[in-house]
C-alpha cells in the first residue's frame, strides 16, 4: 500500500517508457493529462503514453512506427532452384527479439511482411483482426503482471485496442489455476497463442488458435473471446 510506484501507476497500465520519463524529469516538473493520449508538462514539453516527445500536432516520434522493415535480410538465402520455389510458396518465419513481432521471409532471406495473426489462408483472414495482418500486442507494465492477481476491469482494459473483447467466462479462464499450470501466467504469455499458435475452425462461426497446450476460441465476426481452455486433441 505504501509503495510509491503503486500511487504513480496503481493499475499497471503505464508503459515503462512513460515511467522512466517521469522519474528522470527535472525536480519540480509536472505533467497534465490532455485527454487525447498525450501529457503536457509545465516546461512546455508534450509526451505520449510511451514517454516519447510529441512535436506539435504529430502523433509521436518517427521511431515509434510499427511498420515492418520490409526488404531487410534476416535469414540465409536459399540458392537451390527447388528451395527457392518452395520457400517462395511457403515463406519461412523470423522473430524480431526486440519487439516480439514475427515476419514471413522470402527465399532470398529478406522480410516479406508481418505474419498474419490467423496464419496463412482463408482461416487466417477470418480469424485475424482487420485485414488479418495485425499482431496482438499489449501496452504498459500490466502485460508482465500475474494474471491471477489482475482484476476483471484491468483485464478488460488491457484488451482495449487489441481488436478483441473478453467475455466474462474468458476472464475467469484467464485467472483459472489450470491456465497458470500450463505455463501461461501473464498477458505476455497469452499473446503468444495469438501470434504463434495453430489456427483451427471451432465451428458455429467461431475460430481458435492453439499453442503449448492452451487454446483460445473467439467469434470470427464480433472478435469476442468465448473461452480459453486446455487444448483438445485434434
Amino acid at each position: 500500500m505504501n509503495n510509491p510506484v503503486y500511487f504513480l501507476d496503481p493499475d499497471g497500465m503505464l508503459s515503462q517508457g512513460f515511467m522512466d520519463k517521469i522519474i528522470n524529469s527535472a525536480s519540480g516538473t509536472t505533467y497534465t493529462n490532455n485527454g487525447n493520449g498525450t501529457f503536457s508538462s509545465n516546461t512546455s514539453e508534450t509526451i505520449d503514453n510511451d514517454g516519447n516527445t510529441v512535436d506539435g500536432n504529430s502523433s509521436a516520434d518517427a521511431n515509434t512506427s510499427q511498420d515492418p522493415p520490409k526488404g531487410k535480410k534476416v535469414l540465409e538465402e536459399k540458392k537451390g532452384f527447388l528451395s527457392k520455389l518452395w520457400f517462395s510458396l511457403e515463406p519461412r518465419e523470423w522473430e524480431e527479439t526486440e519487439t516480439g513481432l514475427v515476419y514471413q521471409v522470402n527465399a532470398d532471406g529478406t522480410i516479406r511482411h508481418i505474419r498474419p495473426l490467423g496464419g496463412a489462408g482463408a482461416l487466417g483472414i477470418v480469424g485475424g483482426v482487420g485485414s488479418g495482418q495485425s499482431i496482438l500486442k499489449f501496452r504498459g507494465l500490466i502485460q508482465n503482471l500475474s494474471l491471477r492477481g489482475l482484476t476483471h476491469q484491468q483485464l478488460v482494459r488491457a484488451f482495449n485496442g487489441t481488436g478483441f473483447t473478453l467475455s466474462s467466462h474468458a476472464i475467469k479462464r484467464l485467472k483459472d489455476i489450470r491456465t497458470s499450470n500450463l505455463g501461461f501466467n501473464s498477458l505476455n504469455d497469452i499473446k503468444q497463442i495469438f501470434n504463434k499458435g495453430v489456427s483451427f475452425d471451432a465451428g458455429a462461426g467461431a475460430v481458435g488458435k492453439s499453442y503449448k497446450g492452451l487454446e483460445i476460441i473467439w467469434n470470427a465476426e464480433t472478435k469476442v473471446i468465448i473461452t480459453i481452455r486446455p487444448a483438445k486433441i485434434r
